[in-house]
């Protein structure tokens, strides 16, 4: 755990990904088949979806959950929660911007650095000492849809970092971080940037799993969708995971 520790946060990216599965009957009907880019064709294996938290510097996997791929990611995510440690980190991607989503974060103290974009749920609080164009206190307000909801705050307090990034044909990008890591002294911009572009790390994580350590056409083995979700797994022998699965 301690080298995955970044000024005292425990730094994990969660991403979603899939796997491919044997080519069963049973496989098809407990997790599914995606269509494919050839009309109303399916996939040639069933394939199972998970979202995994993994350790940003050492690729160690903390926590993944399984279920059939039509479940989304935040719907996973949202099973993962109650296994995420207090004062963690999370780095993620546009797709965990989710108001409902932050929200039980911040109420679970979970801290979050997510890239997000500059809208009019995002209002600048003004008379912040030391903010700047680039850097600044926002608040982001609960959408209109989710109003209705007792478990949700009026607003959540951020702040915004923005950044330039390389794009395609040479042209520089404007990339909008949000983060619940409020203090610019104990977390600077410069440094909070550095460590979002470590999320593409957990890259690797991934590639370890399907390539290295399964067969490379079938990644899991067995027949038994409930095998597929109930056993512990990991990549290879220094790797663990909790594995959630909807009941």
């Amino acid at each position: 755990k301690a080298a995955d520790v970044w000024r005292g946060h425990p730094v994990y990216a969660l991403d979603g990904t899939s796997f491919m599965l044997p080519d069963s009957r049973t496989n098809e009907e407990a997790f599914g088949r995606p269509a494919t880019s050839r009309g109303r064709a399916k996939s040639a294996y069933p394939r199972l979806r998970a979202l995994v938290a993994v350790g940003v510097f050492t690729h160690l996997i903390r926590h993944v959950a399984f279920d059939a791929f039509s479940v989304g990611e935040l719907t996973l995510a949202e099973r993962l929660l109650p296994e995420i440690q207090k004062g963690s980190l999370l780095l993620m991607d546009p797709l965990f911007t989710s108001y409902a989503w932050l929200a039980g974060l911040a109420r679970k103290r979970v801290h979050f650095l997510v890239r997000g974009k500059e809208g009019p749920r995002l209002v600048r609080v003004r008379g912040v000492k030391g903010t700047t164009a680039n850097d600044y206190r926002a608040r982001l307000e609960v959408p209109n849809k989710l109003k209705g909801r007792k478990d949700l705050p009026a607003s959540l307090e951020v702040r915004v970092i923005k950044l330039s990034a390389p794009g395609r044909e040479g042209k520089q990008r404007e990339i909008t971080l949000v983060t619940s890591l409020l203090s610019r002294t104990k977390y600077p911009a410069s440094k909070v940037a550095e460590l979002y572009w470590a999320r593409w790390e957990a890259e690797l994580a991934y590639r370890e799993i399907k390539t290295h350590q399964a067969a490379k056409q079938v990644t899991f083995r067995s027949q038994d969708p409930d095998r597929r979700t109930s056993a512990r797994t990991g990549s290879g022998r220094q790797q663990a995971a909790r594995v959630s699965r909807a009941h």
